[in-house]
């Protein structure tokens, strides 16, 4: 005879099967104030991501000017 487990019967996954399955990260899910910060934030991220080439950096000196003024 096999016994079942007592309680009922879990309705909600487990906290590591939830995060599993979702594919956005909690940075994705953050709400900002306006849109160009976000695009903005996103190219810089990117670039990080990429290595930081060299090459690309001068690419990068708009995307910063529009950070240091959505911040101000």
């Amino acid at each position: 005879m096999q016994w079942k487990k007592a309680g009922r019967p879990r309705t909600v996954p487990k906290k590591q099967e939830a995060e599993e399955e979702k594919p956005w990260t909690r940075q994705e899910q953050s709400v900002y104030s306006s849109p160009e910060l976000a695009l903005a934030l996103a190219v810089v991220n990117q670039w990080k991501k990429d290595g930081s080439p060299e090459k690309d950096a001068p690419f990068l000196l708009p995307w910063l000017k529009i950070i240091e003024e959505c911040r101000k």
